[in-house]
């Protein structure tokens, strides 16, 4: 949490509508991820594991959504309900009204939106937006704070050093507490050394060698198949502390990878029940032992689901969704894709590219670099497109790679608001 004595304008009048609102974030105790890549997936993560370990419905406030807008507020393992989120925006609209609040802008109401529905949880788990420092997120009282992978992204509002988007990140640091992190650019990782060692805050940075063998395996496209599983799932290993062991995901990826255990890495320290470091939090576990907790936490994780990261819709066609909307994120798709055999002399071979992002986030060269890496690219508009052309512009250009060549792969890739266009094209088929 910030200093109240430092807030900016928009942190304060968040506070505002707070206050008129008879300050909700009051009730739950909350944990904070930061990153520029991999929030949603590590939030997830830790929510789920979370909840099984209480039994509690723990909440989840993240962005941007892919289908429905109820997905930036998880209520336990589901979106909010429209019900709940009518009543939630009534009373929000109501008290703007009442004492002529400022206007919010999109995501900011959001979060104010997610401090309501959370008013009675005992848990959630916050997703920051931009930076941390100077992000409306940051006014909270958090219990722990997990850093995800760093990149230059949003260089206009955090600088365009990785230095700079690191102090912005990092500095939401708790003084005296452990900081988690995954494993960062070395000119990120010093800046997160050097706030954590002026807070007095340990910091555990994750190591990639902890997780080995991982290995993906193709499920069969039936309706036995569990919703949450999805067509294919991930196998890896971690190797680190006594949650070390063998792990199943339905999130695949060699990001999911590093993400998983990343979350992984601080839940050795955010769950153990002999740290007496976050006893605030273990108060909620139903057990203390750690063979319990260890076994709840393997199978929360084989749930953990996000839709558009590197997600499989179809295996006939081959549809392939992920939201690589910036320079790191697509350096890490390319990885990807030659690791599944999606490139040139791999198992399916190059996919047919369907990609849109906005044009500040990603650089010239790695836009040409991901164009050569495909097969063929299908470019399609995303910024000043209503939802309802940016579905129909996908599901036309996936009828057109369809045509061109039926048999190759097709990856929709770029902006996260992108995928929806791939999910509605498929049921438009089914139907």
């Amino acid at each position: 949490m910030r200093d109240p004595k430092n807030w900016n304008e928009k942190q304060r009048e968040v506070d505002q509508w707070l206050s008129a609102l008879g300050h909700p974030e009051r009730g739950p105790l909350f944990l904070y991820v930061v990153g520029t890549n991999g929030k949603g997936s590590t939030g997830r993560a830790l929510a789920r594991a979370l909840g099984d370990l209480t039994g509690l419905k723990v909440g989840h406030f993240l962005s941007p959504h892919i289908h429905k807008y109820n997905e930036r507020i998880m209520m336990g393992e589901d979106p909010i309900d429209d019900r709940s989120l009518e009543e939630v925006q009534e009373e929000v609209n109501r008290v703007e009204r009442e004492y002529r609040l400022p206007p919010l802008p999109y995501f900011i109401h959001s979060f104010v939106e997610a401090m309501v529905a959370f008013r009675d949880l005992k848990i959630a788990v916050i997703e920051a937006g931009i930076g941390a420092l100077e992000d409306v997120t940051n006014i909270l009282p958090f219990e722990a704070v997990l850093l995800t992978t760093m990149s230059l992204d949003h260089t206009n509002v955090l600088g365009h050093r990785l230095e700079d988007i690191a102090f912005q990140k990092a500095s939401a640091v708790i003084p005296g507490k452990t900081l988690f992190s995954t494993n960062q650019a070395p000119e990120a990782r010093k800046v997160i050394e050097d706030l954590a060692r002026k807070a007095g805050s340990p910091v555990l940075f994750f190591d990639p060698a902890w997780v080995k063998d991982a290995r993906v395996e193709f499920q069969e496209e039936a309706e036995s198949v569990p919703s949450d599983a999805g067509l294919w799932t991930m196998t890896f290993h971690y190797d680190h502390g006594w949650l070390s062991g063998p792990y199943r995901s339905c999130m695949v990826g060699l990001h999911q990878v590093q993400n998983l255990g990343s979350a992984l890495s601080a839940m050795e320290v955010l769950m153990d029940p002999d740290r007496e470091e976050f006893a605030r939090l273990h108060a909620f576990f139903l057990s203390g032992d750690r063979a319990w907790i260890k076994e709840r936490i393997r199978e929360s994780l084989a749930k953990v689901y996000l839709p558009g990261r590197l997600e499989l819709l179809s295996r006939d066609p081959f549809i392939l969704i992920d939201g690589a909307h910036n320079d790191q994120a697509i350096s890490l798709l390319m990885d990807n894709l030659t690791w599944l055999g999606l490139a040139k002399g791999g198992k399916w071979g190059p996919p047919a590219l369907i990609y849109g992002t906005h044009d500040d986030k990603v650089s010239d060269r790695m836009r040409e670099k991901i164009f050569h890496f495909v097969d063929a690219s299908y470019p399609v508009e995303v910024e000043e497109v209503s939802d309802e052309d940016r579905v129909r512009e996908v599901g036309e250009a996936i009828v057109q790679a369809l045509a061109d060549e039926p048999h190759r792969p097709i990856l929709v890739a770029g902006s996260l608001y992108l995928l929806d266009g791939a999910s509605h094209y498929l049921a438009q088929e089914r139907k």
